[in-house]
């Protein structure tokens, strides 16, 4: 492409560069083709521009030539000025020099005098030293020799006077002729100590062979020492506090410590005082704690009137506390009265006590702060140690045999009916009480549940005299004061209250009794006054346990009033109250594990513990108004924990019941081997129990507890069989049969049961076992025809037993589908009464 640029543009735009040290700005320029013609020309240009930039330059040189001219002589100026200034401070420099010279000469000049001046003082600090070394040394000397005299105050004072001296000597503190000084007042000081205890020694004689104590008042050595002057010198030397010490050891394992470990035997000790001796003899007899405490006071006595008064208050100080305490342990908590007829003997102890601290307080000996403590705390000890023994009273009242029993008759008046439940139309008494239940497990209702007890003018038959027992209520148990007496529940988990013996519904009574045929249509309603009586079995734990509280609360009285009330003791008075329900908390915590021993234990804790609160409201009710014991609360919490036993006992005798025809598998296949024999053996096997049961609580139990416990045992095992057998939903003719037998063999139960009445034996069982009859119809039903089953709802009282779907479930279980069987649930639907 050819380039649009001029040969003539090109040089001048080169000029323009160079000039301005600038690129082209145009492309074209950039861009052109230089030849020789355009080079020499931009050469020729470019040399023209820089001679007219040499011509400016000398144009302007002209101009400023005179200005340049004054600044190059102004120049030389400075530089002559500055020559000048350097060799002023050369000058300087060298005079510098020289001064530094004359001062260092001054400087070493002070220096020799400041050494001449320090030896000129210590050569006098040494001189001085000297002297004082020669003046120590002669304290030392003279020291020395007053100890060789027995002048031991002297001697002591010299020797502390050049320790003194010594301590002044500073630097020379590590020289050696310091040292041996050192040394030697060591030396010194060890000889006036040993000196000393001798003396303190010859003061203080301890032989402990023949356990024998001299104090002395004065020692003779060269001179006479007073046992002042003694103590002065040991407290000088700093070991008055460890020979003290030392004898208080002394005197304690020499005199105090075998007169404390005499006995009531023959190796009792006594204290002999004979002037300054004191000694202990074998007094051949024992002793008792008022002659010890007479003993003790006569030993510390002889310390205060024999001891320099100056170390009474340290000797105190090492054998008062200890003393005091090993009186107390020894001594006086096993003095400490238990009975109130051992009152009178431990006040004496109590005077001696008083005795003691009233001398101890006049002489001013410290230390006896634990005995006094202990005096003033006598009503609590004392209380202490009753509540102790009471405590391991009831503990031993475990040791009986829980097998010794006994058995208990309980009276109580009722006013009632003619027409009562528990009175026939006969007038006759029944011996069983109304109080059976409802067992439907999922309707149980939460009652107090109390029987009525056998009219005392009214017997008849072999059961006549036994009653019933207050059974356990459902309602109470869980607010026992179990945590206000121990802290603890009586047990893991509470009782099923459905376990509790239960109250049979007013409403079933009349249809139950109308069934066996006892009610009298035209009874009267007549009211009469009767005798109701019970009898149970119970250990001789509650008879032992009220004895125990009696005693307690006749102590209490006796404090109260009377000449006990101002004694010692008497302000415990209040505390003996709380100890009944100390002892009925006790009893409840401990009580489950030893009468688990027995295999009827449970019961007899129940029959106990309804024994206990009999008793103990037969007593709270004999107590005036004013009495401070109040049992309600312990009879309610000894109540609640005989119900809670009893209640954990039918849960487990239940338990056991459920497991053991768990083994019929629900009775499916009971015709099929080996199924058939699991479930035949289940049933025996459960037989037997609800047999063994009964043969373990026969007896123990009142008679109406006994037969409604039985038939509440009974009740578990029919209603379980019910529910099963009503499950299957196909119940073949053979498993029909099967199913029949089995249940024969539970209804042979019904022999537990029968009781006698004016000669004649009539079976209970429907009384106490409230589904029996249900379960009667059951048995029947599975060998019945259609029309006797639909005979057994329309006209006889299948209908008061079951429900309508139970009977037509049972009907389709048994019978296959027929016209003949579509008829009979017409029937039954038609006709149901429910």
């Amino acid at each position: 492409m050819a380039s649009l640029t001029s040969p003539e543009e090109i040089p001048s735009s080169i000029l323009e560069c160079v000039q301005n040290k600038t690129f082209p700005g145009s492309d074209d320029i950039a861009g052109a083709e230089v030849d020789l013609s355009v080079s020499f020309s931009s050469i020729t240009s470019i040399a023209v521009a820089r001679e007219d930039v040499k011509s400016q330059i000398r144009a302007l040189s002209r101009e400023v030539a005179p200005d340049v001219d004054s600044w190059i002589s102004q120049s030389r100026q400075v530089q002559a000025d500055i020559q000048r200034s350097k060799a002023t401070a050369r000058q300087i420099i060298r005079d510098a020099e020289v001064g530094r010279s004359l001062r260092a000469g001054v400087e070493d000049g002070s220096n020799k005098v400041g050494l001449l001046e320090s030896e000129i003082e210590f050569n006098h600090s040494l001189i001085s030293a000297l002297e004082n070394i020669k003046s120590i040394s002669a304290l030392l000397d003279a020291s020395q020799e007053a100890a060789l005299q027995d002048q031991i105050t002297l001697a002591l004072e010299n020797l502390n006077q050049a320790e003194a001296a010594m301590a002044t000597l500073g630097d020379l503190q590590n020289t050696r002729l310091i040292n041996v000084l050192s040394r030697r007042t060591v030396e010194l000081k060890t000889t006036i100590a040993e000196i000393t205890l001798e003396l303190w020694n010859q003061l203080f004689i301890v032989d402990r062979d023949t356990g024998k104590i001299t104090i002395k008042q004065a020692v003779q050595r060269k001179l006479a020492f007073e046992s002042d002057n003694i103590v002065v010198l040991l407290s000088k030397l700093d070991t008055l506090q460890h020979v003290v010490s030392r004898f208080a050891t002394d005197f304690d394992s020499t005199i105090l410590s075998p007169l404390l470990r005499s006995g009531k035997t023959e190796h009792s000790m006594d204290v002999v005082i004979e002037d300054d001796i004191i000694r202990i003899v074998n007094r051949g007899h024992g002793i008792n704690t008022i002659d010890l405490l007479a003993q003790v006071h006569r030993a510390l006595e002889y310390l205060h009137t024999r001891v320099p008064s100056s170390i009474e208050v340290l000797l105190a100080e090492e054998i008062v506390p200890g003393l005091a305490s090993r009186i107390i342990t020894g001594w006086l908590e096993s003095s400490m009265a238990t009975s109130l007829e051992d009152v009178a003997a431990f006040g004496e102890v109590v005077s001696r006590i008083q005795d003691l601290l009233s001398f101890l307080d006049e002489i001013g000996w410290p230390g006896s702060q634990v005995l006094l403590d202990w005096f003033d705390d006598i009503p609590r000890n004392w209380l202490a140690k009753r509540r102790a023994t009471t405590l391991s009273a009831v503990r031993a009242l475990y040791s009986l045999n829980i097998g010794e029993r006994r058995i208990v008759e309980r009276v109580e008046t009722q006013t009632v009916s003619r027409d009562d439940d528990i009175m026939t139309g006969t007038d006759e008494a029944r011996d069983y009480s109304w109080d059976a239940w409802n067992d439907d497990e999922e309707a149980e209702s939460n009652q107090i549940q109390q029987t009525q007890m056998m009219p005392e003018s009214d017997s008849g038959g072999e059961d006549a005299n036994e009653g019933t027992a207050r059974v356990p209520s459902n309602s109470a148990g869980h607010g026992d004061d179990e945590e206000e007496s121990w802290g603890w529940d009586d047990g893991e988990t509470d009782a099923n209250e459905n376990d509790m013996p239960p109250v049979l519904p007013a409403e079933t009574r009349s249809s139950r009794l109308q069934t066996n045929g006892d009610r009298s249509s035209d009874a009267r309603s007549t009211k009469r006054e009767i005798i109701l009586k019970e009898r149970y079995t119970v250990t001789l734990i509650p008879a032992s346990l009220i004895e125990i509280i009696n005693l307690v609360i006749s102590d209490a009285d006796q404090l109260s009033a009377g000449p006990l009330s101002s004694s010692c003791i008497a302000p415990a008075r209040v505390g003996l109250y709380s100890i009944p329900t100390l002892l009925l908390g006790m009893y409840r915590a401990t009580a489950s594990t030893f009468y688990s021993k027995d295999s009827a234990g449970t019961m007899l804790l129940y029959n106990d513990c309804t024994r206990i609160a009999e008793e103990l409201t037969r007593y709270q009710a004999d107590q005036p108004t004013a009495s401070r014991l109040r049992v309600d609360t312990d009879v309610k919490a000894i109540e609640g924990f005989g119900r809670r036993s009893y209640g954990q006992e039918m849960e487990a005798q239940k338990t056991v019941l459920r497991d053991l025809l768990d083994g019929a598998q629900g009775f499916s296949n009971c015709t099929i081997s080996p199924f058939a024999e699991a479930c035949a053996d289940s049933v025996t096997t459960t037989v037997d129990r609800i047999k063994t049961v009964y043969g373990m609580w026969k007896g123990i139990l009142s008679h109406s507890v006994f037969v409604q416990s039985l038939g509440s045992l009974l009740a578990t095992v029919t209603s379980k069989m019910i529910v099963e057998i009503e499950d299957l939903s196909d119940i073949s003719e053979e498993e029909s049969k099967t199913l029949h037998r089995l249940c024969g063999l539970v209804l042979e139960l019904k022999n537990l049961f029968l009781q006698r009445h004016g000669g004649e034996e009539r079976d209970m069982t429907a009384l106490y076992s409230p589904n029996w009859l249900k379960f009667q119809y059951l048995s029947e039903i599975l060998e019945s025809s259609l029309a006797d089953i639909t005979y057994f709802w329309t006209d006889s009282e299948l209908s008061l037993e079951f429900e309508v779907e139970e009977v037509v479930d049972l009907i389709e279980a048994l019978f296959a589908e027929s016209d003949y069987r579509r008829r009979s649930i017409a029937e039954i639907r038609r006709t149901s009464r429910r």
